[in-house]
């Protein structure tokens, strides 16, 4: 699970530094970064917040379904 909260962790980050991100979300990406951040700086992973993991879908869903 951790790795799986890496990956999503880069891929926001990247997204984020390439100014993908739509700007009505960006202030929810940076919370999302925070967040994530925080759960790969402790030891273990005791629960994911189920607001967080909807924001980031809505983001991505967002950026994949958005037009070149």
């Amino acid at each position: 699970m951790r790795k799986n909260i890496l990956e999503i962790y880069r891929l926001l980050v990247e997204l984020r530094n390439e100014k993908s991100i739509p700007e009505k979300h960006e202030k929810e990406a940076d919370r999302c970064i925070l967040y994530l951040e925080e759960i790969l700086n402790n030891d273990r992973v005791n629960k994911i917040n189920k607001g967080i993991i909807t924001t980031i879908f809505v983001i991505l869903k967002e950026y994949f379904s958005s037009p070149p």
